[in-house]
């Protein structure tokens, strides 16, 4: 196996200069969003990726909010906790975008 120099690495995902490890990273397409106040992950982790998928000029949208914390989810009440953790008004349009982005896509 010959192993490629990783260009970047953020959240799990990895770009190679030569763009050997595209599956590993999204070969045509990424959708994403973060919080900016998100206690786990820093949002300069998903900055990097943006950056790293515009490099290599695949498809990319990425939305910051402003407040929310780690693994939101739908940031609504059917996959909160029982204690409402979890539901962040703000973030609850991300789907929508999603779906409207996927719609587009030529």
């Amino acid at each position: 196996m010959i192993y490629k120099k990783i260009e970047i690495a953020v959240g799990g995902y990895a770009v190679t200069s030569d763009r050997e490890a595209e599956p590993i990273v999204m070969q045509y397409l990424a959708k994403g969003y973060h919080t900016v106040t998100d206690d786990c992950v820093s949002v300069e982790n998903s900055l990097l990726f943006f950056n790293a998928l515009r490099k290599f000029k695949i498809p990319v949208e990425m939305h910051l909010y402003p407040v929310g914390g780690h693994g939101l989810s739908l940031a609504n009440e059917e996959t909160s906790y029982e204690d409402g953790r979890c539901i962040q008004k703000e973030c609850q349009t991300w789907m929508e975008l999603a779906c409207k982005w996927i719609e587009n896509i030529k």
